[in-house]
């Protein structure tokens, strides 16, 4: 007798773009359900396939708003629960940006899983993560824009985000 176990991985889509569907309302620019540490902004540079706007998120500087995060809550995630993050991004400058999994509680960021790029053209980043999620926290997506020195700051551009639920379904 031979048995033979299978997994199916499954995707359910939480939401493209997370909440909104693009950074686009209409013809508009939209970063409605976004919140940042230190500065984001729409730009009109979207990588082929976006819509008419991304997210240009402030780098952050040691010298003035550290760390330079955009980020959007998603309270209906629990602790456990794998997901399929995947975006197009770009660093303006040398350092790294970097899409992550992560948590906030009280105001404090805990990054716990992500993908970065130093290009200075639209890549894409993926990565397939648990969150672990104690009392009190809330999962969040977060777009970290690196981290530029001295007075000259960067941004990292994000666009197309797109989060997934990974399921696992055993069968004999």
């Amino acid at each position: 007798i031979l048995f033979i176990l299978t997994v199916f991985l499954g995707y359910n889509n939480v939401s493209g773009q997370i909440s909104n569907g693009g950074f686009e309302n209409g013809s508009n620019p939209d970063l409605s359900n976004w919140e940042w540490t230190c500065f984001a902004e729409p730009d009109s540079s979207t990588p082929p396939g976006g819509g008419n706007w991304s997210i240009k998120v402030w780098g952050g500087n040691t010298q003035g708003c550290f760390p330079g995060y955009s980020y959007q809550k998603i309270p209906t995630i629990t602790n456990g629960q794998t997901f399929l993050l995947t975006s197009w991004a770009f660093a303006q400058t040398a350092p790294p940006v970097g899409l992550y999994l992560g948590k906030i509680n009280s105001g404090v960021i805990t990054l716990q899983s992500g993908d970065t790029t130093s290009s200075i053209s639209w890549t894409q980043l993926s990565l397939q993560s648990t969150f672990s999620l104690s009392l009190g926290d809330t999962a969040i997506v977060v777009l970290h824009a690196g981290l530029a020195g001295g007075p000259v700051q960067g941004y990292g551009y994000f666009d197309l985000i797109n989060l997934q639920q990974v399921t696992g379904i055993n069968s004999l």
